[in-house]
């Protein structure tokens, strides 16, 4: 991940909105894949092609506990092709 979106590890709140992350990624020439998720309500979601990693938004207006409306960051994730032991 890019540094600006790296942290400092461990789960963290997130104010990060969608235009903000794929700037960065663009900013540090990373790949990535934009899709819609399906079955549910204003989310979508960032794949980084080259490493598996995919990045959750929801939308939220600014009625929620944000202070204006857009699509933030809600969870990040890593698919495993293998397993852990």
């Amino acid at each position: 991940m890019p540094p600006s979106l790296a942290g400092q590890g461990g789960p963290q709140d997130s104010t990060i909105t969608k235009k903000d992350f794929l700037a960065a990624l663009d900013d540090a020439r990373i790949d990535f894949e934009h899709t819609e998720v399906h079955g549910t309500d204003q989310n979508s979601a960032i794949r980084i092609i080259a490493t598996g990693v995919s990045a959750l938004f929801g939308f939220f207006d600014g009625t929620e506990a944000v202070s204006h409306s857009s699509d933030y960051l809600i969870s990040v994730s890593k698919f495993f092709d293998k397993e852990i032991p």
